[in-house]
């Protein structure tokens, strides 16, 4: 699997040389592997080259997600980038060039010279593998049980994604309950205030009812038969304004209680399913025959889907 070179006489390079010469059933292979989306061909390679590439998983998994990052039409589901977006993904892989430097890199990238960057083609150049052992590469004998850890991985992930929902519904909740709270100590505080000006005010018209002339004493009097025959508007607006606020607040503070109880059920089924996805994992893992490169990425990802696990639930 040796180093990748230039013909000098056609400009180009081994790999695309080789490309030219293969048969059609080998390209009709080629065809199928960069048709997969970007980590479809991830795992592809690295079945195919575990005992070179297993230290260079992580590297793998990174320009994965910048790719799919990349591609704004397709993200994940996509499986190449054009000429103008494989630059950038240049930049990001920490390797800035010049135009005229990207399109000699690009040339010896695109191999099948469709003017594109396969993922499978950034890994060829990247770790100098040829052409045909790619197309080769065996992929292992276990298909039934990583299908069915695939399925398990994605169950992980659709439960794991009504977890982020919950949790976010429960923040929601959460916030809501607290300004429902303090709405209602404000209304509370409010109608303390006008409960404290209506006893302050008829004290005042009774010790008047009580003093000075008679002409006073009767006016007085009879304000205040009037003030206590009917509570006055800011009272009665206060009292309303109150209750609706405390029915408010039971009301919210019950949704975030639900909430809460919902993202813990959740958390609990995600950490279920991750832990039972991540056993069964461990065991085709053990087994002979296995697709090293698959199983990798499929702990990879659940170590991704376990970030959003909340502390208390990892």
């Amino acid at each position: 699997r040796g180093r990748r070179g230039t013909n000098r006489n056609s400009g180009e390079t081994d790999e695309q040389c080789v490309m030219n010469q293969i048969s059609a059933q080998h390209k009709a292979k080629w065809e199928e592997i960069i048709a997969r989306p970007y980590a479809g061909q991830c795992k592809w390679v690295l079945n195919g080259f575990w005992p070179e590439l297993s230290t260079h998983g992580e590297d793998v998994w990174k320009a994965c997600q910048d790719f799919i990052q990349l591609d704004e039409a397709r993200k994940a589901c996509g499986n190449c980038l054009d000429e103008f977006w494989s630059h950038k993904l240049l930049e990001l892989q920490g390797n800035a060039q010049t135009v005229v430097q990207f399109r000699e890199t690009m040339r010896s990238i695109d191999i099948d010279f469709n003017k594109k960057m396969s993922m499978v083609e950034f890994l060829i150049f990247q770790y100098k593998l040829k052409v045909v052992d790619v197309i080769n590469a065996p992929q292992g004998e276990n298909r039934e049980e990583l299908d069915k850890a695939q399925k398990m991985v994605d169950d992980a992930q659709t439960a794991v994604v009504d977890l982020v929902k919950k949790l976010e519904d429960a923040k929601v909740s959460a916030a809501a309950a607290v300004k429902a709270e303090q709405e209602a100590k404000a209304a509370l505080d409010e109608l303390r205030a006008q409960e404290e000006a209506y006893a302050t005010k008829i004290a005042d018209l009774e010790k008047k009812s009580q003093e000075g002339s008679i002409v006073a004493r009767n006016r007085a009097a009879n304000e205040l038969a009037q003030v206590k025959s009917e509570d006055p508007l800011p009272l009665r607006r206060a009292k309303l304004t109150q209750q609706v606020a405390v029915k408010r607040s039971e009301k919210a503070t019950l949704q975030a209680k639900a909430d809460e109880a919902a993202a813990e059920v959740a958390a609990d089924k995600a950490q279920a399913s991750l832990d039972e996805a991540q056993q069964f994992l461990d065991k085709v893992k053990s087994q002979g025959g296995v697709a090293q490169g698959d199983i990798w990425w499929l702990q990879r990802e659940l170590t991704e889907k376990a970030k959003y696990l909340p502390r208390k639930a990892k």
